[in-house]
């Protein structure tokens, strides 16, 4: 995916939203992974033989989007953990589309309640001790 032989990502107007579709491709076929580095701007660029410009500005969306993150002196990184940045881009979808309170509380209902599914059926014994303590310890407060 992103490393290996040129790839040209065309010339229209919309090269930044490509150079993202193969991030995005990358991760789906898992040959991009939490936790892992992204190559250079300038080795993005020769891959895809697109504009340092260009990649900035891919690399900027990916982080507004919550997905990568800049370690300073370090790199670009696929992010460990998921971020709120991630539900930014639905909410805006839904206000551009005309959606009212009403619509952006049942958006919060229907993701409350499938993260609340997904940690319902991972959750351990250990879990429930830990939180069993910590609210006996804000108790206390």
């Amino acid at each position: 995916m992103i490393v290996g032989e040129p790839k040209k990502l065309g010339n229209e107007k919309s090269i930044v939203q490509k150079l993202i579709a193969e991030f995005k491709n990358a991760m789906i076929n898992r040959t991009l992974k939490s936790g892992d580095k992204l190559p250079t701007e300038m080795e993005l660029a020769r891959r895809f033989s697109i504009s340092r410009n260009v990649v900035r500005e891919a690399v900027k969306m990916l982080v507004a989007l919550g997905v990568a993150e800049i370690k300073r002196g370090r790199g670009t990184y696929i992010t460990k953990n998921v971020s709120g940045q991630v539900i930014d881009p639905l909410v805006f979808n839904l206000l551009l589309s005309g959606g009212s309170a009403e619509k952006l509380l049942e958006l919060r209902e229907m993701l409350e309640l499938g993260i609340l599914e997904i940690v319902l059926e991972k959750v351990t014994q250990e879990d429930i001790q830990k939180m069993e303590r910590a609210i006996a310890l804000l108790r206390k407060i």
